[in-house]
């Protein structure tokens, strides 16, 4: 049976470099939500700008939730996967 091989330290990198990025997102959105409040009523309804802004801060929303997601079920799965492997280890060392 062919070894499985994970570099666990690049995935809980890659996962770590998920917070800055889901921080950053939520600034845009508060950036984007400033600027819809100050653009005149007048203009935001001359080209349907209101609506247009209201679907892009829904979709950072979505994004914003699914990276949180992806976070939370990397983390687990890190650690579920640390776990078990500590487990094999220890079991497989008994036989030897």
């Amino acid at each position: 049976m062919a070894a499985i091989n994970i570099d666990m330290k690049k995935v809980r990198n890659a996962n770590y470099n998920l917070p800055p990025m889901i921080s950053n997102l939520s600034v845009q959105k508060k950036y984007i939500s400033m600027l819809k409040w100050r653009i005149p009523s007048e203009i935001q309804d001359r080209r349907n700008i209101r609506e247009r802004l209201n679907s892009i801060l829904q979709e950072m929303d979505r994004a914003e939730q699914q990276l949180n997601d992806i976070y939370k079920v990397t983390g687990s799965a890190v650690t579920q996967y640390m776990s078990m492997e500590t487990t094999l280890t220890a079991n497989a060392s008994r036989f030897e």
